[in-house]
């Protein structure tokens, strides 16, 4: 069941580089039924009241988080990341594959931030040196983001992304394959064809070699 929570122009917490009120989440970890939504709408017209008054103090709305987001957002980038890494591996089993988009996805896009605690302005930064509608440009948004909501940190990526798409690949059709695989004159090569097509393997990131003492 979906968790129910509140958005709205709130304060900037104690560990933020901010200094006026901006869109930000509260969550409130009830269950978004009917006494959830009751509860959130006490709870916002109280918060509500408390803005209002100029007495809103993220350690009362939040207690039990308060010290999570303020130990993540002061951890330095390397350290934070480390973290991060344990969840990832926590809600995905590490197989070679998961392993790999780890490090293609992720790790490669995080060795390039500074040693220090995260911020907006960090992660900004890092994007704008990527080209624009590119791959890169996605892959780096789609990490930091997903960082950024790990460490706490509010950071509006949504208009970086870009409009890059991957381009359609040209694929032959069985005649062409067929036609291909008769002109090849070496005999493994052209077993080799033969198995690479067969078993569908023929993404970028496989390869074929024949060792000299391979026997047919």
């Amino acid at each position: 069941m979906a968790i129910a929570g509140l958005r709205g122009s709130l304060p900037p917490k104690p560990s933020s580089n901010k200094t006026k009120p901006y869109t930000q989440r509260i969550f409130l970890h009830v269950f978004a039924n009917a006494d959830g939504i009751a509860f959130a709408e006490a709870e916002a017209k109280r918060l509500g009241g408390l803005i209002a008054q100029k007495r809103f103090d993220w350690s009362e709305v939040l207690p039990e988080e308060s010290p999570q987001l303020k130990t993540n957002l002061d951890l330095t980038a390397s350290d934070l990341v480390g973290k991060f890494e344990k969840d990832f591996f926590t809600r995905k089993a590490r197989t070679p594959k998961s392993e790999n988009t780890w490090k293609t996805d992720y790790e490669a896009v995080y060795r390039h931030l500074p040693n220090k605690p995260l911020a907006e302005e960090i992660i900004l930064e890092l994007i704008g040196k990527t080209e624009a509608d590119s791959r890169q440009r996605k892959r780096y948004v789609a990490a930091l983001k997903q960082l950024a909501n790990f460490a706490g940190l509010e950071a509006d990526l949504s208009g970086l992304v870009g409009r890059y798409e991957p381009k359609p690949r040209d694929i032959p059709d069985d005649v062409k394959i067929v036609d291909w695989y008769e002109k090849i004159p070496n005999p493994q090569w052209k077993y080799a064809y033969g198995i690479w097509q067969l078993t569908a393997s023929a993404p970028t990131n496989y390869g074929i070699w024949i060792s000299a003492s391979t026997q047919f």
